[in-house]
């Protein structure tokens, strides 16, 4: 009997933390107030220059960004990184902010993201909302 309730307890557990860190936390975003996203121009990644090129307080264009985020897949595997074009910070009401590196394909491509608190993990955006957050960006 113990070993069937350590053998459930365990499998419980190891259960919990798989899918924990699958993705992102959906409820936490979508639970916080967001005030605005700003949008950086990464000039030197090595040297983390960057140029503000857009701020959003729309609500529709925040969703976009919220979205990109919530939906995220976690990139299982070992990954090719390179320097990365862009940088965006979610700002909340309460002035707390997440920043992420982003890449951006080309139309119709996937896009990647990651969070600068958690670099050992990538995690991709559909195609859809890359070509979203493009056209919100170049425009």
């Amino acid at each position: 009997m113990k070993k069937i309730m350590l053998i459930v307890i365990s499998i419980t557990i190891m259960g919990t933390i798989f899918f924990s860190c699958q993705e992102f936390d959906n409820d936490e975003y979508s639970k916080k107030a967001i005030l605005k996203v700003r949008v950086y121009k990464v000039i030197n990644f090595n040297e983390l220059k960057l140029e503000l090129i857009a701020e959003y307080d729309e609500k529709e264009k925040i969703e976009i960004f919220k979205k990109a985020i919530s939906d995220a897949s976690k990139i299982t595997g070992i990954v090719n990184i390179i320097d990365t074009n862009f940088k965006f910070e979610i700002v909340y009401e309460d002035e707390r902010k997440d920043s992420y590196y982003l890449w951006l394909g080309e139309k119709g491509q996937k896009g990647s993201l990651m969070n600068i608190e958690d670099t050992d993990i990538i995690y991709s955006i559909s195609e859809n909302l890359t070509d979203n957050i493009s056209k919100l960006i170049r425009d």
